[in-house]
């Protein structure tokens, strides 16, 4: 703020400001510190929308790389596992780059692909559950079983992801 604090983030925590601003006489260093809150807020919620339109198209390119490995290298006999790990080591490095120069607009570093596939190996043990208990505990066909487990996972995959490439700036 103008008067060197933080900008306040709870509704006590703006009166306080506003009314120990006014108090001072300082309407203008009030107004001027509410229009600088308010601007950081729409540009933060902006950055977030942004980060999350760009996940999402680089999420469903992901995604459908990930379905047509796994359903194209089951179509022609290769075992849905194998299918997975083919599949995880394909979209894996291909999802990093694109996050991180496209969606996060962050360099590739060492670090940060390191938390990437720490995180994303996490990701790949929970689909492989989901993949095992659908196709051989339920039967589901990996036709079906694929994308229902990609839809499971996409919320663990954004947020792992945003830890990943932004952690540390």
């Amino acid at each position: 703020m103008a008067d060197g604090r933080p900008c306040p983030l709870s509704l006590q925590a703006r009166f306080r400001s506003r009314r120990s601003c006014t108090d001072r006489g300082g309407g203008a260093c009030a107004a001027l510190a509410w229009q600088f809150c308010d601007m950081s807020t729409r540009v933060i919620r902006q950055l977030i929308q942004l980060q999350s339109s760009r996940y999402l198209a680089v999420g469903v390119f992901c995604a459908l790389l990930h379905n047509i490995t796994v359903i194209c290298g089951t179509q022609f006999g290769v075992a849905y596992p194998v299918a997975l790990i083919v599949s995880f080591c394909t979209t894996t490095p291909v999802g990093y780059f694109l996050h991180s120069v496209f969606t996060f607009d962050k360099a590739p570093c060492w670090n940060r692909l390191q938390r990437f596939l720490v995180t994303s190996i996490m990701g790949f043990l929970g689909s492989t559950l989901l993949m095992v208990l659908l196709c051989t505990g339920l039967r589901v066909p990996v036709i079906v079983a694929t994308p229902v487990t990609t839809v499971l996972l996409f919320l663990w995959n954004f947020t792992s992801a945003r830890w990943a490439i932004l952690q540390g700036r």
